[in-house]
């Protein structure tokens, strides 16, 4: 890759509000790594009070962070109810015309790993919202220096699944197979 001017190679990309640069992986273009877990999701839910306590306080300072967030852009948001289906914020232009669905995820530290998930029905609520829907990710939510990540559209930037060998987990199991490795004494896998 040819060095240009800026001291960055070619097809490298500088990580918007940071000093970090994203290095090209698929056709020069970065790869937005996801997670999915097969699990109920009300088990990861805090069952430890004081952690549930503290998980409460986070987000409630990301869900007030977006809300001013949203009217420092002139957009006017209102909270959903708890466990509203599929996002957390309205926000309307001043033709009062809902202009974004907000799901917030509040991290107490820094986005760095599998931190911020959308549930299947966050999911299927973007696939059907399209560009009206916004996954607002907030580092440091209950700090003073704060940043949100606003993104719109999550789901339709998804363009590949990848499956690692954690799916193994939950492979329907060839039962003739089975039956084979059963009578060789192998050990099933």
């Amino acid at each position: 890759m040819g060095e240009r001017p800026d001291g960055e190679s070619q097809g490298q990309r500088r990580v918007r509000g940071s000093d970090s640069v994203r290095r090209p992986s698929r056709g020069g273009y970065p790869v937005l790594r996801s997670y999915v877990s097969h699990e109920d999701p009300e088990a990861d839910r805090e069952v430890d009070p004081e952690l549930a306590e503290l998980r409460e306080c986070v987000d409630r300072h990301g869900i007030n962070r977006v809300l001013e967030y949203e009217r420092q852009h002139g957009r006017h948001a209102r909270e959903m109810p708890p466990c509203n289906p599929g996002y957390d914020v309205e926000s309307v232009d001043e033709a009062g015309q809902v202009v974004r669905y907000i799901e917030v995820k509040s991290l107490s530290g820094d986005w760095e790993g599998p931190h911020a998930g959308m549930s299947g029905a966050q999911f299927k609520r973007n696939e059907a919202l399209g560009d009206r829907y916004w996954l607002y990710v907030v580092e440091r939510a209950d700090q003073e220096n704060y940043k949100i990540w606003p993104i719109q559209n999550p789901a339709q930037r998804v363009t590949s699944f990848m499956f690692d060998d954690g799916w193994k987990l939950v492979a329907e199991e060839d039962s003739e197979e089975a039956a084979v490795q059963e009578e060789n004494g192998e050990e099933q896998t």
